[in-house]
C-alpha cells in the first residue's frame, strides 16, 4: 500500500478532468479499508466530482452498500444532488436499489416524508 507523507496529497484531485480525488477512487473500487484510511485522515466525506457526484453517488452505482455504512458513519449528507439534481436515492440503480435504500432510510429517518 502507499503512504504518502502529507494529508494534502490525500486531497488532491487525482484527476483534473474528473476531479475525483483518492476517496472517490477507492470508493469505486470497493475499498473499505482505504476508504476508513482515508477518512480517518479527514478527507471531505462530501467531496464531489466535476459532474457533482460524492462518494455516496459512486458507492451505490457500483453497489458498494458496505462502503455507504462506513460513509453514513463519518457523516455523508445523503441530500447532496448530482449534475442531474438527483440525490443519491433517487440516484439508486434498479437492481441495488432495495438494500440501499433500506440503509438510507433506516440511518437517517428524518429524510423520508
Amino acid at each position: 500500500m502507499l503512504t504518502l507523507g502529507g494529508c494534502a496529497l490525500l486531497r488532491a484531485p487525482v484527476s483534473s478532468i474528473s476531479g475525483w480525488t483518492a476517496l472517490h477512487v477507492a470508493v469505486r473500487h470497493g475499498l473499505t479499508k482505504a476508504v476508513t484510511h482515508l477518512l480517518n485522515h479527514r478527507l471531505d466525506v462530501d467531496a464531489r466530482t466535476k459532474s457533482s457526484e460524492s462518494a455516496g453517488h459512486i458507492a451505490l452505482k457500483y453497489r458498494h452498500v458496505g462502503i455507504v455504512d462506513v460513509l453514513l458513519n463519518y457523516g455523508m449528507n445523503i441530500e447532496t444532488r448530482d449534475d442531474k439534481g438527483e440525490t443519491m436515492l433517487q440516484s439508486l440503480p434498479s437492481k441495488v436499489a432495495f438494500p440501499s435504500a433500506c440503509l438510507l432510510i433506516c440511518f437517517c429517518p428524518q429524510t423520508v416524508s
